[in-house]
């Protein structure tokens, strides 16, 4: 698919340049070429586009600038097909589109500008125009489309891996201690000494059971006998 863009989203995406308020669109521009390159999509720079551009920069940087624009991006020009074009949408609407400009700000000069880029896209085959210039959107309408950057995807989950992940962790284990029904007079406990098991009798039942005069019922038996 190939799209147009306009002198904004050079400044953003290629020169990281942005004025205060915009900063978060010089990050969103890098993903939009980032997206155009996955898709394959080609992109078009109208001359009037990428002479805004290099009219700001020294000559040295000016050279290295058109260099790079042209080696990555296809530059169009107002050529006799776009010029017809420009002729075919203000032919009989000039009344019209200066009451658009006078409603968005923009003067007379801007306003040829912005006719050249949309004639210059269209002819050239473009599938739309990025830009956030509100002039260059509102006298495109109804001859060609104006978007915003596309928005970056949001970071898939992998459930799955998250359900591996929390099933390979030991659940740790609680310590459960049993009592016997039949009986609580014998208790297994552990011994001072590692891997050594022993019996604890409860001490009611480890001495004989004293009587009031002070006799067992062991030596009363004998003494009857």
């Amino acid at each position: 698919m190939i799209l147009c863009i306009d002198s904004n989203v050079i400044i953003w995406g290629i020169k990281k340049q942005a004025t205060s308020g915009q900063e978060s669109l010089v990050e969103q521009a890098e993903y939009f070429f980032q997206w155009v390159d996955e898709n394959e999509h080609q992109i078009i720079i109208p001359t009037v586009a990428l002479a805004e551009i290099l009219a700001r920069e020294p000559e040295d940087i000016r050279v290295k600038y058109m260099d790079v624009l042209s080696s990555s991006f296809h530059i169009v020009d107002f050529d006799s097909r776009a010029a017809l074009k420009y002729a075919q949408i203000l032919y009989n609407r000039f009344e019209a589109v200066k009451a658009t400009a006078a409603s968005v700000g923009v003067d007379r000069q801007k306003m040829k500008m912005d006719h050249v880029i949309i004639a210059c896209a269209i002819v050239h085959g473009a599938k739309c125009i990025y830009s956030y210039d509100r002039g260059l959107e509102a006298f495109a309408t109804g001859w060609i489309e104006v978007r915003k950057f596309p928005s970056r995807p949001a970071p898939v989950i992998d459930l799955f891996s998250s359900f591996l992940s929390a099933e390979a962790t030991p659940t740790p284990q609680k310590e459960v201690v049993l009592k016997s029904e039949e009986s609580e007079t014998k208790q297994i406990v552990e011994s001072d000494h590692p891997g050594e098991i022993t019996e604890s009798i409860p001490e009611d039942l480890s001495q004989p059971e004293i009587k009031e005069n002070g006799k067992s019922d062991e030596e009363v038996d004998k003494a009857v006998s």
